[in-house]
């Protein structure tokens, strides 16, 4: 797992890169605490949603182990994704790579693209 320090006016944050234990344990909660009210509202309906596709099992352990069960399968799969999504919208939101480490742990992740220089030229 990688970080990275951003840093936009003055204010500078330190993400992580890759997989987030955080997502897997926490699920979406996680958003909440990085003030990523985007994410964190998406994540919450979500979890709110794939129980109550299986309403009809409510009082069936089958049907509760297997709403529990969606629940753990939305939180894996945001732990693979969540921290690149937020370092993502950390980026559209106008914060660059504190330091040249910074800047190359971003291109690694595919998160920054060089931009041609060719485009500017006519």
């Amino acid at each position: 797992m990688m970080r990275v320090a951003l840093q936009r006016d003055g204010a500078t944050k330190h993400c992580k890169l890759g997989f987030s234990w955080t997502s897997l344990f926490f699920g979406w909660m996680v958003p909440f605490f990085r003030l990523d009210f985007k994410w964190g509202i998406v994540l919450l309906v979500g979890a709110m949603i794939l129980p109550a596709i299986w309403e009809g099992y409510e009082y069936e352990l089958a049907g509760f182990m297997f709403r529990v069960n969606l629940g753990l399968l939305l939180n894996a799969v945001m732990a693979f994704c969540y921290n690149n999504m937020y370092v993502a919208d950390l980026l559209q939101a106008g914060f660059l790579p504190v330091g040249d480490e910074d800047e190359k742990a971003l291109f690694d992740y595919e998160l920054l693209v060089e931009e041609d220089e060719e485009d500017g030229e006519s």
